[in-house]
């Protein structure tokens, strides 16, 4: 499978990697017929021999076909080629992840909060209805952007570990934990597997999420896995009193945010409905603002940078199939560029003095410090080729490459960590992640 997304070239345009994770790699496409930006999701390399993996891959699919909410990124393709290559072709996103709002913007209005709250509970309420719990609750399945009439919009991505409650297989073996340990629920540690799990734990996990947005830190002290886990099962959430000692937030929404947080099942809300309807009132005198959610979006504004295609990538290949070796033609000026979209075609040449190649290298920094290394290396590339030598372009190429390294034995270190969590051995899962830190702190 050297090249994954062959058999999309004929549709899409391939604009750029946004990500990857466990299952595979996230492309960001446009459609060449209907000009409209999407999000290809393929199956990493590795995986695909994995049955529980490839299973899992089609049952997001099976699920996110169902659902049509506009707080629910939307599916549009899913097929799994010959070689046994899975694709999901999505919603894109016009936006950023509240994990990112948290880290660039810090705790957003509260008016604003409220209303990212109360949109993200409709969307998990439409999830439980159709009989699914999501598992993974966390900032970075959560999406902030706008709508067309430039208003607040949530979108709930990333069903990929989603369980179906009124039957079919649960690939969730016994000690198999699923999620992210700092936003999941007390019942999903059950080291035995016989706690239920149902709608109630993606409710606490927002919760969590809920009270991150209030007040920029989270609710369960610790950061060792056992603590964490410790304090999930075990000890109360962290006082408002500690978090918010200035009394910003009410009352009101204080015994909310505990109550979703409640360690029994039975003492929490009984669906995101009801939960949802306690944060009305509070929003009633708390409307968000257009100030407040410009500065939550602010970080996107990166995403806007112009990107230019990797030399031999896919979309190589499209320009010598539709156009016999030319290169992709720029736009009429007539027409509007699609919102969100960052054509390789539309960069302009860049004059060849010292401050624009001053600001190709400060933008390059801006991209790394939002780790988006890939990015980064494209500006530095450009500001290169026109000074070879800038001593900054080159050390931060360096620092980029480093970063990388260092991502990947990180990366690995989880791995080990995760597989120790899941076999139940957490003595063993923090000792392994204590050397990794410590080898990881003296390579700095």
């Amino acid at each position: 499978m050297a090249q994954p997304l062959e058999q999309f070239e004929g549709k899409y345009e391939i604009l750029t990697k946004i990500g990857e994770g466990g299952m595979g790699a996230v492309y960001k496409v446009c459609h060449r017929l209907l000009d409209e930006v999407r999000v290809i999701k393929v199956m990493r390399h590795q995986v695909e021999d994995k049955e529980d993996v490839q299973e899992r891959f089609t049952r997001e699919a099976r699920i996110a076909v169902k659902l049509r909410h506009p707080n629910i990124a939307q599916m549009y393709d899913f097929a799994i080629d010959e070689a046994g290559t899975a694709f999901i072709v999505m919603e894109f996103v016009d936006g950023i992840t509240l994990q990112t709002v948290l880290k660039q913007a810090g705790t957003p209005e509260l008016g604003l909060t409220l209303e990212i709250a109360q949109q993200a509970l409709q969307a998990l309420f439409h999830l439980h209805k159709k009989g699914i719990v999501h598992r993974d609750i966390s900032p970075d399945n959560l999406m902030l952007t706008r709508d067309d009439m430039d208003e607040p919009r949530i979108k709930l991505i990333d069903l990929g570990i989603a369980k179906t409650v009124a039957g079919g297989q649960n690939l969730t073996a016994t000690g198999i934990f699923l999620g992210k340990i700092r936003y999941a629920s007390p019942e999903q540690f059950s080291s035995q597997g016989d706690a239920p799990i149902d709608h109630r734990a993606d409710l606490y996990s927002f919760a969590v999420v809920l009270y991150e947005l209030l007040t920029g830190v989270h609710p369960v002290k610790g950061e060792s896995f056992s603590r964490l886990i410790a304090g999930h099962l075990f000890e109360p959430p962290l006082d408002f009193d500690i978090s918010d000692p200035d009394k910003t937030i009410p009352e009101q929404l204080r015994k909310v945010v505990l109550k979703a947080l409640a360690k029994p099942v039975e003492d929490r809300f009984e669906d995101a409905n009801s939960f949802r309807s306690h944060l009305l009132s509070l929003q009633k005198a708390h409307p968000w603002s257009a100030e407040a959610l410009n500065h939550a979006l602010a970080p996107a504004a990166v995403e806007k940078l112009e990107r230019a295609p990797r030399p031999g990538s896919t979309q190589d290949r499209i320009n010598r199939q539709f156009l016999g070796g030319a290169a992709t033609p720029p736009p009429l000026e007539s027409v509007a560029p699609v919102r969100g979209r960052t054509r390789a075609t539309e960069v302009r040449p860049v004059p060849a003095d010292q401050t624009q190649v001053d600001a190709l290298v400060a933008a390059a920094g801006h991209l790394a410090e939002l780790d988006l290394w890939q990015e980064a290396k494209l500006q530095l590339g450009s500001a290169l080729k026109l000074q070879p030598d800038h001593s900054g372009a080159l050390r931060l190429m360096a620092e980029i490459e480093e970063a990388k390294t260092r991502a990947r034995e990180v990366a690995e270190a989880v791995s080990v960590v995760e597989g120790l969590i899941e076999k139940g051995d957490l003595e063993e899962a923090e000792r392994h992640l204590g050397m990794a830190l410590q080898r990881l702190a003296g390579a700095t």
